[in-house]
């Protein structure tokens, strides 16, 4: 009795035959006859929308995290909520300033609109971000906003006609 099947024997060939590869299995010979094609223009055209969209949103996405955060870090006038909200207000403007360079490599004449609007998409969630981080910034009283924070600008009132 040997200790091995000979697989090109043709009674074990059929058994084998029968039974099915297991999970996550890729048998070499059936992945050269199913070559991966080139995607045509329009299925290229949808992944780019597509992922001029996930672009888009990416800051929305963001946005529960940074309430979250801002709202943990306390509103006390101390080193780490100020430099929480000092590295969102730099994280948001740099992404800001990077939007075009952010979409130019998916950019096409076919796609400008949707380009367009993306951006516009983009920045306003990205405003949002910013308000987020001006709202903090006012819970720690770093907003000037109150009669109180101008009194340095207001000129005394002289009173002329006083009587005594």
């Amino acid at each position: 009795m040997s200790w091995h099947k000979n697989l090109t024997d043709p009674i074990t060939s059929k058994a084998v035959a029968s039974v099915e590869a297991p999970l996550g299995f890729n048998d070499p010979v059936k992945a050269k006859s199913t070559a991966h094609t080139q995607p045509s223009q329009s299925q290229l055209e949808e992944l780019k929308k597509k992922k001029i969209w996930d672009l888009a949103i990416g800051p929305g996405k963001q946005i529960p995290m940074n309430l979250f955060m801002s709202w943990m870090s306390g509103s006390s006038l101390q080193i780490i909520p100020i430099t929480m909200t000092l590295m969102l207000f730099k994280n948001t403007i740099n992404a800001i300033l990077s939007t075009n360079s952010m979409f130019k490599p998916l950019e096409t004449k076919n796609n400008s609109n949707d380009i367009t609007l993306a951006k516009i998409v983009y920045f306003a969630l990205n405003m949002v971000i910013i308000g987020i981080g001006l709202y903090k910034l006012d819970t720690m009283g770093l907003v000037p906003r109150k009669t109180g924070d101008w009194l340095s600008w207001e000129e005394q009132t002289i009173w002329s006609n006083v009587v005594v």
